[in-house]
Order: structure tokens, then C-alpha cells, then sequence
């Protein structure tokens, strides 16, 4: 069989942000024929037959988003499924480390990503410490890469950066009800944050990277983050300032070929 790359290319958007995938897989990842999708072999047959194809790589992606700071599950309906407590961190951690567990004794790898809305809107207990308990516990649940979601601009762009590389903010120790870094420091996210269509007004410079590749035992895969082009409409203006919103889909498509 020859050998040849091909790209396939996804987009899952959230009320948060997008998320662009791009891959690049090795010879013999050939989709069904129309005639085969005519007589009915699409969908989950379809994927069980070809990932019985020995040149093909099994990656699963584990997406969440809308996280919004709920380290403890919500209280209400809101965080029960049927009547078991379903949210908060911990739970989440649970499912994701199990649903790991399960894709790896099938034979593949998992990654995890959100589209964004990590923080933000937050209950006291992260945002009293400006959502740096968050970012902890996404580090802690082995987070890959996230896009930006509206949200992540509530304090505006400086303060995202901020929560992506790390530092604390002078904030008075406790004063307002607010505390930087209680124990003295604050690292930062271990997972990429990607704003590919958030830049810096009247330039072409991105305030976060715009993408990031991962290895997939041999196969790079290519994540495009990004956020709604319309957040500056549901943000306050401060949040937004100095910051210009791209067109999702031309920012996906300008990127494939960098790619």
C-alpha cells in the first residue's frame, strides 16, 4: 500500500468556545465508499471496522466544558444525576480517570480538552481565590489543552495570561473577600490555553498560542483553540479591551495549512 498522509479536520463548538482538530494519519485511513454508507455501514459499525486496520492510531477525546469554578457539586437538581451527587471536581476526576482506564485497555490514548468557560462565574470557594483553584484542579486531572471561552475574559486578557503562565496578584492578602496565591505561589496551568482568534488590536499577534500538536504514538494531532467571535457582545467592555475577535472558520482554515 502506498504511502500517503491525508488531514481530517473537526470543529466542536460549545457555548464556550471551539475547538479545531487537525491530524495527520499514515497510509490506509480510507473512509467507508458511498456505496458502502448506502447499505448502512456508517456510524459506530463503521468505526469498529476500521479501527481493526493495523496502520490506524485510536485516539479518544475526553471534551468538557462549562466547568466554571464547581470544585463542590452544585447544589439543587444541578449537580445530581437522578439522585447520585454527580458534580464537582472530584466526581469529574473520577469519570475522566476511568474513562482513561477504558480507552487504554481498548487500545488507544486518550486526550483531554475543553472548549472553555473553565472559570469564570465561579462560586466562592474558587473565586475568592481569583480561580486559581481551578486552574490547580484541571492541572491535578491531567488536562491536555482547552480553548478560551468567553468567561476567561470576565477579568479581562492580562488576568487570563496570568492564570495560563503563572504569578499572584498584589490584591491586600484577603482584602475584598479576594486572595492571591494563599500558600505563597501559583504556577499555572500545565495545559495548553489557545485564543488562535483572540489578538491584540491592529496586529496580527495572538494573546495566547493559537495552537498546539500533540504526539499520538507517531501521529501529530493539531488543536486550534478558540473563543465565540461575538464574545466582545456578551463581556463587559474591560474584559475585551485592546483585544480584537477573529471569524472562527477563517481562523481554522488560515491555520490548516501552517498546520
Amino acid at each position: 500500500m502506498p504511502t500517503h498522509r491525508r488531514p481530517l479536520i473537526a470543529l466542536a463548538a460549545a457555548a464556550a468556545g471551539a475547538m479545531a482538530i487537525t491530524a495527520s494519519f499514515a497510509a490506509g485511513a480510507e473512509s467507508a465508499t458511498p456505496q458502502q454508507r448506502t447499505a448502512g455501514t456508517t456510524g459506530a459499525k463503521e468505526y469498529r471496522q476500521l479501527a481493526k486496520k493495523a496502520d490506524y492510531v485510536k485516539l479518544d477525546l475526553l471534551a468538557i466544558n462549562d466547568f466554571h469554578g464547581n470544585l463542590e457539586p452544585p447544589t439543587g437538581s444541578s449537580g445530581r444525576i437522578n439522585n447520585t451527587s454527580a458534580g464537582g471536581a472530584a466526581y469529574l476526576a473520577s469519570v475522566l480517570n476511568k474513562e482513561r482506564k477504558k480507552s487504554r485497555a481498548a487500545g488507544a490514548q486518550p486526550l483531554t480538552v475543553a472548549a472553555g468557560d473553565l472559570i469564570g462565574a465561579s462560586p466562592l470557594l474558587s473565586g475568592a481565590f481569583h480561580d486559581e483553584p481551578t486552574i490547580k484542579a484541571m492541572n491535578q486531572m491531567h488536562l491536555d489543552v482547552t480553548s478560551v471561552g468567553n468567561h476567561e475574559f470576565d477579568e479581562g486578557y492580562k488576568e487570563l495570561q496570568r492564570l495560563a503562565h503563572g504569578g499572584c496578584i498584589d490584591d491586600g492578602d484577603g482584602l475584598n473577600n479576594q486572595n492571591s496565591c494563599p500558600d505563597g505561589s501559583f504556577a499555572g496551568a500545565d495545559f495548553d490555553y489557545l485564543a488562535a482568534n483572540v489578538k491584540y488590536a491592529g496586529t496580527d499577534e495572538t494573546i495566547l498560542p493559537a495552537y498546539t500538536v500533540k504526539n499520538v504514538k507517531g501521529a501529530k494531532i493539531g488543536f486550534i483553540g478558540m473563543t465565540l467571535e461575538d464574545t466582545p457582545s456578551i463581556v463587559t467592555a474591560s474584559g475585551v479591551a485592546g483585544l480584537e475577535f477573529d471569524d472562527e472558520v477563517a481562523t481554522a482554515n488560515a491555520l490548516v495549512p501552517v498546520l
